[in-house]
Order: C-alpha cells, then sequence, then structure tokens
C-alpha cells in the first residue's frame, strides 16, 4: 500500500469507520497530504480524534489545507511539533480550531515551530471564548515574556468581578516553565477543579478582596438574594477562608442597606415586648 501516493493511501482510510488515532510521524507530509487529512476528517463516518503530524516540514500553507474546514470534525488532540508554522499560519489554527464553537480540539501541541510573540498573543485572544481547550503547547516557538503575558488577562480579567468570571477557566498548560507567575497560578486554578464554575469563584475571591456592590444599586434590593446565595455557593468550594467569605456577605449586606435607606423599616416588636433599638426589616 506503501508504494501508492501517500495522500492516496490517507484517502483510502475513511472506509476504516473505527480508526480513531493516526500517526504520521517525519514521512514527509505536504500539502496535498493536509488536503486528503482534511477531507478524511470530515468524512461522516470517521471516528478519528487524534492526528500526529511531527516532524514533516508543514509550513502555513499546509496548515490551511489541513484545518480549513474542521470545526464540526471529531477531532480533539491535533500533534503539530517539529514543523514549520509560522504566526500566519496560527491564524487558520486559531479561527478554525479555537473560535469556533463547534469546535471540540482539547489538545494542541505546536513544539519547536516558529510562532513568536505574535503568534503567541494571537492564540491568547482565540481563547477568549473558548470553552474546549485544555492543553496547548508552544514551548521553542521564540516566545518571550512579551507572548507569555498576553495570557494574563485572557486567563483572569481582573477589572471587574464579571470580567472574572467570564475569564477562561479551561486552559490548564501551556507547555512551558518559564511563564509569568500570574498566568501559572491562573493555569493551577484552572486545573483544580473540573466544575468551572466552582474556579470561577476561586479567582473572583483571589481577585476582588473587597465587593463593589454600587453597579447592583439599580436593581434595588432585588439582587441581594443573588448576591447572598453566591456566597453561599462560594462557602462549598475546597479550601477557601469560610470566616472571610462570611465577612464579606455581610459587608455586601450592609453596602445594600447604606444604599437604600428608603426601604428599610424599623422591625414590628412582639406582643408584650419593647422594641429593641436598633432592629431593622428588609
Amino acid at each position: 500500500a506503501w508504494g501508492e501516493p501517500l495522500s492516496d493511501v490517507i484517502e483510502a482510510l475513511s472506509v476504516h469507520s473505527r480508526l480513531e488515532k493516526l500517526e504520521l510521524v517525519n514521512i514527509n507530509v505536504g500539502r496535498n497530504e493536509c488536503a486528503s487529512l482534511a477531507n478524511l476528517l470530515r468524512h461522516p463516518a470517521t471516528e478519528l480524534h487524534t492526528l500526529d503530524l511531527r516532524d514533516n516540514g508543514i509550513d502555513d500553507e499546509g496548515v490551511d489545507a489541513l484545518v480549513g474546514d474542521l470545526a464540526n470534525s471529531r477531532l480533539r488532540c491535533l500533534e503539530l511539533s517539529q514543523n514549520n508554522i509560522t504566526a500566519r499560519g496560527r491564524e487558520s489554527l486559531a479561527t478554525t480550531l479555537l473560535e469556533d464553537p463547534n469546535s471540540n480540539l482539547e489538545e494542541l501541541f505546536l513544539y519547536q515551530n516558529n510562532i513568536g510573540d505574535e503568534g503567541a498573543i494571537g492564540f491568547a485572544n482565540a481563547l477568549a471564548t473558548n470553552r474546549k481547550l485544555k492543553y496547548l503547547y508552544l514551548g521553542n516557538n521564540g516566545i518571550t515574556a512579551q507572548g507569555w503575558s498576553s495570557f494574563s488577562k485572557i486567563l483572569c480579567d481582573t477589572s471587574s468581578i464579571n470580567n472574572t468570571f467570564l475569564s477562561n477557566h479551561t486552559l490548564e498548560k501551556l507547555g512551558m516553565s518559564l511563564i509569568p507567575v500570574d498566568v501559572r497560578a491562573s493555569l493551577i486554578l484552572n486545573s483544580s477543579s473540573t466544575n468551572k464554575k466552582q474556579v470561577a469563584i476561586k479567582k473572583i475571591l483571589k481577585h476582588h478582596r473587597h465587593f463593589d456592590m454600587q453597579p447592583f444599586f439599580e436593581w434595588d434590593l432585588k439582587v441581594l438574594p443573588l448576591v447572598v446565595d453566591w456566597f453561599e455557593s462560594a462557602r462549598c468550594v475546597e479550601n477557601v477562608d469560610e470566616a472571610g467569605i462570611d465577612r464579606r456577605k455581610l459587608d455586601a449586606i450592609y453596602q445594600f442597606i447604606r444604599a437604600m435607606p428608603d426601604v428599610i423599616e424599623p422591625a414590628p416588636a412582639a406582643a408584650g415586648e419593647k422594641r429593641k433599638r436598633g432592629s431593622l426589616i428588609i
């Protein structure tokens, strides 16, 4: 079979519906072969979820041919280490496999390419809305501290509680040891739980010591039960300071009371008892 052109061999694999993993390492996979692999991955009968294309000299045009329309495929792991992919090739990978909500990709290996800072920044931006990718390996790509730091805000945007909540809580590894401390801390938090709501709560508790309730005042007291319920949920998160959560919950309630004195009424005294000074009812 290997006497035939490799692209024809790849096309023939579409009849093997139970094929789940394909390794084509260091056998000169070119643009034509990448196009054939794309057809194989798009085939409705294929179960192929892992594709290993290490050390094949694949360039940006090869990446374009491979991932042009793979968002709806079953592909979960793509290995493209030790090739010739640059920041331009990153665009196809990011647009099709990271930004598209229909993509199922969970692992992307890009060791020893030529991604650089520009490519790292592009990948970071593509992960802003991604909720599938767990591992992105970018080691040995000429990425400096500037490129690695671009992941900081994506993983934990501390500009507001809401932005922290909407940050990426899925990415767990970048495949590099020398990354900024804050990026590493966010990756560790992301890997601490499969419950991403709990991860979000951990980040909020870590970076927002004082909860400013003013943005919620326009909702009057309708939102207060939701705030209180959020703090109760936070108490269930592993390794949190419950006493600290109680203090923040009381602080939030106090902010509401101070902001809306007109909706606070004296508490009615029980029959036969004097009303206690300072008793309030909401």
